[in-house]
């Protein structure tokens, strides 16, 4: 969000296709151009939980969700050719979410006393793991002076994926006797070199899921050179200058990205119902308890909820972002911004608004300092510095600057109070920058 408007940021064609920095050429530095780690919750805050563990029902929502993402650029250029501009990227992207209904949480720190008499509602869990790697070709062109306009094609190739495809289950405490009433229908597709033990009956032995032992060669064979786990998508972008001292721009992201899994793929369901009134305890206190007689128990609980698999490919979406932007230049080194971003994950939608001031001192320093409002109605404080020593620049880019404080009661630096951080930092080669030397017009 805060790296959209500073200025000479190569990597802002990520963003929007039609964007381009102030230099002709730009080469990232392998595996160094762009590393960005993020994090998001939905939901309650972390300090809550903490200083509330004994009682943490005030804080939660019906469905609190959590994500994690790290990615890197592998290797990245990009030219300018008149009045085109090319862009290459390979990229190695990770990311992990959750989400957690209420009841689901409050079962698992107070267990059911919590819902004696009522219905432990465990529906709607969802997972979504997914690790794959991007091959991102963009074009961008000045169709007039006052517009341009960029599109990046995608190709993706899934490494692993963890997938939900359904989740109802549910818990119910009888009043009176504490009888359990326990039920569960999931689903759940994977993508991953696995190793599964199957007994005489064809069912799953839950205990004996592994990772296929791989020797580095094999894995790269399977998964980087003959890779079937494939899917595409688009980047579309578009810049118009109002006048000298307006412009807007518009873009979205991962527009109809997918990716299609067929490779080492496993479609785990479990479904059942269970009633359970408890255990005599006489046979445990007798001379002659067996151990089978509490294996009897548990094994009946496995066969009624036992996994089975097929082998079904399967397809999954990645989440498409857009980028709604206008600037206002003050000066020729320095502008005002506003932004809108909205991500679309699973048919919800998360939106932001931005305002940043975006200066930058010759070719050599570019700052951005930017004041985000997030759908939640949290405020981050955002900050972003870039340097260009030569041919080389460095920057960094934080959206949260003040996610992350000292914690007295803990005596640790955490990100407690937070609801997002957002931090990515690089080294590029740049070369053929100018400086732009005209004023604006009054």
């Amino acid at each position: 969000i805060t790296m959209y408007h500073m200025h000479n940021m190569q990597q802002k064609h990520q963003l929007n296709p039609a964007l381009w920095g102030d230099c002709r050429v730009y080469v990232g530095l392998p595996a160094l151009s762009s590393v960005q780690v993020g994090f998001e919750n939905r939901g309650f805050e972390f300090i809550d939980i903490v200083n509330n563990f004994s009682d943490f029902s005030g804080f939660l929502l019906d469905d609190n969700t959590m994500s994690f993402d790290v990615g890197t650029s592998l290797l990245g250029f990009g030219f300018t050719a008149g009045k085109s501009r090319i862009s290459f990227d390979l990229s190695q992207k990770n990311s992990f979410a959750f989400s957690l209904p209420r009841d689901f949480l409050l079962l698992a720190r107070h267990g059911n006393a919590h819902f004696i008499g009522e219905t432990a509602n465990l529906d709607n869990i969802n997972i979504d793991a997914v690790s794959y790697t991007e091959l991102a070709l963009g074009y961008s062109r000045e169709i007039t002076d006052k517009l341009s306009v960029g599109v990046r094609a995608k190709l993706l190739y899934g490494l692993a994926n963890l997938s939900v495809e359904n989740w109802q289950a549910g818990l119910t405490t009888a009043p009176a006797t504490y009888a359990l009433d326990i039920n569960s229908d999931i689903t759940m597709n994977v993508s991953a070199p696995l190793e599964l033990q199957y007994d005489a009956e064809g069912n799953i032995v839950s205990d004996s899921i592994g990772i296929m032992d791989l020797e580095p060669g094999d894995l790269a064979s399977r998964y980087l050179l003959n890779n079937p786990n494939r899917g595409f998508g688009f980047d579309f972008g578009a810049i118009y200058k109002v006048n000298d001292k307006i412009t807007v721009s518009a873009s979205v992201t991962d527009f109809m990205s997918s990716i299609n899994w067929s490779e080492d793929v496993y479609n785990f369901n479990s479904e059942g119902a269970f009633h359970f009134e408890g255990v005599s305890l006489n046979p445990f206190l007798s001379d002659d308890f067996e151990e089978e007689d509490f294996e009897m128990l548990t094994d009946s609980i496995m066969d009624i909820f036992q996994v089975t698999n097929s082998n079904l490919g399967y397809t999954t979406k990645l989440a498409t972002s857009y980028y709604l932007a206008g600037s206002y230049d003050l000066l020729t080194w320095l502008n005002v911004g506003g932004l809108i971003h909205g991500r679309v994950k699973n048919d919800t939608h998360y939106a932001s608004y931005t305002l940043s001031t975006n200066a930058k001192a010759g070719k050599y320093v570019s700052g951005s300092l930017s004041y985000t409002m997030l759908g939640s109605g949290d405020f981050n404080l955002g900050v972003g510095l870039g340097f260009k020593l030569g041919p080389l620049q460095l920057y960094m880019v934080a959206d949260n600057i003040t996610g992350i404080y000292y914690d007295p009661v803990q005596s640790i630096p955490w990100p407690g109070k937070t609801q997002n951080l957002d931090f990515r930092f690089g080294i590029n080669m740049l070369f053929g920058c100018k400086e732009k030397t005209d004023k604006p017009k009054e």
